[in-house]
């Protein structure tokens, strides 16, 4: 997971490459100190090294690994910038939890429940994290969904993103282990949230992130009993 993940970051410094060196020239390929085409050898043979790795844990664990890096690839090449920047989120962020069990030896049929629930959660985080730079990247021309959203409606998408999914993982989790903790964190958390615009709303992003992360914990804790 360490090496696929270093390859999609050095990916996408590759892929931004042009756009980095007109916004954020500071960047060390925009100002010289790598060689684009290093950076995209490199990328490629950390490529290579988390799939021979993903390979030694079995063949589904390589099918997972796989799928999870080409939807960052995806999303570094084609999907950035655009209504679906969400989607690779959406299918990669899921897999790492259905990867996990799978290495655990803790996967029971298929778990459709993590991704029902994950795909909400993720738009949520994605809005959270794009919201604040809808005007640069309106400037920018780019047509991500909180661009196209706004400001009022990547909040309301957001917050509605997130409360969904809370429902999805109550509704879907094991008869025989109810809510926990975590999952009474997320939902105060969620509402501290939507409440801090008014009085401190930097910290809106960091408390939705910190409810999606105690939300997955909650279930995929539960559902690995």
């Amino acid at each position: 997971m360490l090496a696929t993940q270093l390859s999609i970051a050095l990916h996408n410094s590759w892929c931004d490459r042009a756009a980095d060196a007109v916004a954020k020239p500071w960047r060390l390929v925009p100002r010289g100190a790598l060689d684009p085409a290093f950076v995209l050898f490199a990328a490629l043979g950390l490529l290579l090294l988390g799939l021979t790795l993903a390979w030694s844990q079995g063949p589904g664990v390589l099918l997972l690994v796989a799928a999870g890096t080409a939807a960052g690839y995806a999303y570094n090449a084609w999907l950035k910038g655009t209504s679906w920047s969400w989607l690779p989120f959406a299918l990669a962020l899921p897999t790492l939890a259905v990867c996990s069990l799978l290495v655990a030896g803790r996967l029971g049929g298929i778990p459709i429940d993590l991704y029902l629930i994950g795909v909400p959660l993720v738009l949520a985080i994605h809005l959270a994290d794009a919201v604040g730079d809808i005007e640069g990247d309106r400037l920018a021309g780019s047509h991500g969904l909180a661009v196209r959203l706004g400001e009022r409606r990547s909040f309301l998408a957001c917050w509605a993103g997130l409360l969904l999914a809370a429902i999805a993982a109550a509704s879907l989790r094991p008869l025989s282990a109810g809510p926990g903790p975590a999952f009474a964190l997320s939902l105060i958390l969620l509402c501290i949230a939507v409440t801090s615009l008014a009085w401190m709303p930097r910290a809106h992003r960091s408390l939705i992130f910190a409810s999606a992360v105690a939300l997955a914990v909650d279930h995929v804790g539960a559902v690995s009993v």
